[in-house]
């Protein structure tokens, strides 16, 4: 059984829009979030590739398994029997970059868990074809279709089903880097307030207690290890009671 976590909150995608015009053109709009992309990405499969029933898409990231932009409760169920057993060929897909074929759910016995609750929930064959992602923080993916007759997917479904994953695979691959940048940048701001904060206020017990910036901020760690305080929750404490021109006992506290 695989390691990765399991993500047992479902997550409600957008209702399936009927009326929305056709084709990849659709997940080209980079200003959607990657689980936008990827609820578009199963209504849009759910659309065009024949013989679905229902379709899904599993993620892999931060070391958890989850569902997005399921379109039915069957594919929703039939991804989370792949994720409590920690097998299925739609999770084998995402995993290892090679499509999955399941012909007949009755006879086929590679994830047997999965395939015998497929035959009970009434799903008789899937195709599960990997979103072609690289990125260094092992963010994985795949679309998951169901349907519910044996063979549900001839050789056309089958390639119109990999010409839908391959036409999304850039945006949303694009919009995942951005949100990683984001986020990087975001990181990167918080860690820079963090340090002027300290910095103003080693500089505020400098000058008080007549210090090095160095002795300051020795003094500020041990009243943090003492008190069980962050350091940065003292030094904020010390700069706003400096702003409300309390400066001197703040420092005071501190000899």
């Amino acid at each position: 059984m695989s390691s990765t976590a399991h993500d047992p909150t479902p997550h409600d995608p957008t209702p399936h829009d009927d009326t929305a015009p056709e084709g990849p053109e659709l997940l080209l709009v980079t200003d959607h979030t990657t689980t936008a992309l990827l609820e578009q990405l199963s209504r849009t499969a759910r659309r065009r590739v024949p013989g679905v029933a229902e379709a899904s898409v599993t993620l892999l990231q931060d070391g958890r398994v989850s569902s997005v932009g399921w379109t039915g409760l069957l594919a929703y169920e039939l991804d989370e029997a792949q994720y409590v057993a920690g097998h299925g060929p739609c999770v084998d897909a995402a995993r290892s970059g090679v499509a999955r074929w399941v012909q007949d759910s009755s006879v086929d016995r590679r994830w047997p868990v999965y395939l015998d609750a497929a035959v009970a929930r009434g799903a008789l064959s899937s195709f599960s074809v990997p979103i072609p992602i690289t990125t260094d923080d092992g963010f994985r993916a795949g679309l998951n279709l169901y349907s519910t007759v044996a063979d549900g997917f001839s050789v056309q479904a089958r390639e119109t089903a990999v010409e839908v994953v391959v036409a999304a695979a850039p945006a949303v691959a694009n919009r995942h880097v951005y949100d990683l940048v984001v986020t990087q940048v975001e990181h990167l701001h918080r860690a820079m307030e963090t340090r002027s904060v300290i910095d103003m206020a080693k500089g505020v017990l400098a000058f008080g207690l007549g210090l090095s910036a160095d002795e300051a901020f020795a003094v500020l760690a041990r009243r943090s290890q003492n008190t069980n305080v962050k350091v940065l929750e003292l030094a904020a404490q010390l700069l706003a009671a400096v702003a409300a021109g309390e400066g001197a006992a703040a420092v005071a506290v501190y000899r």
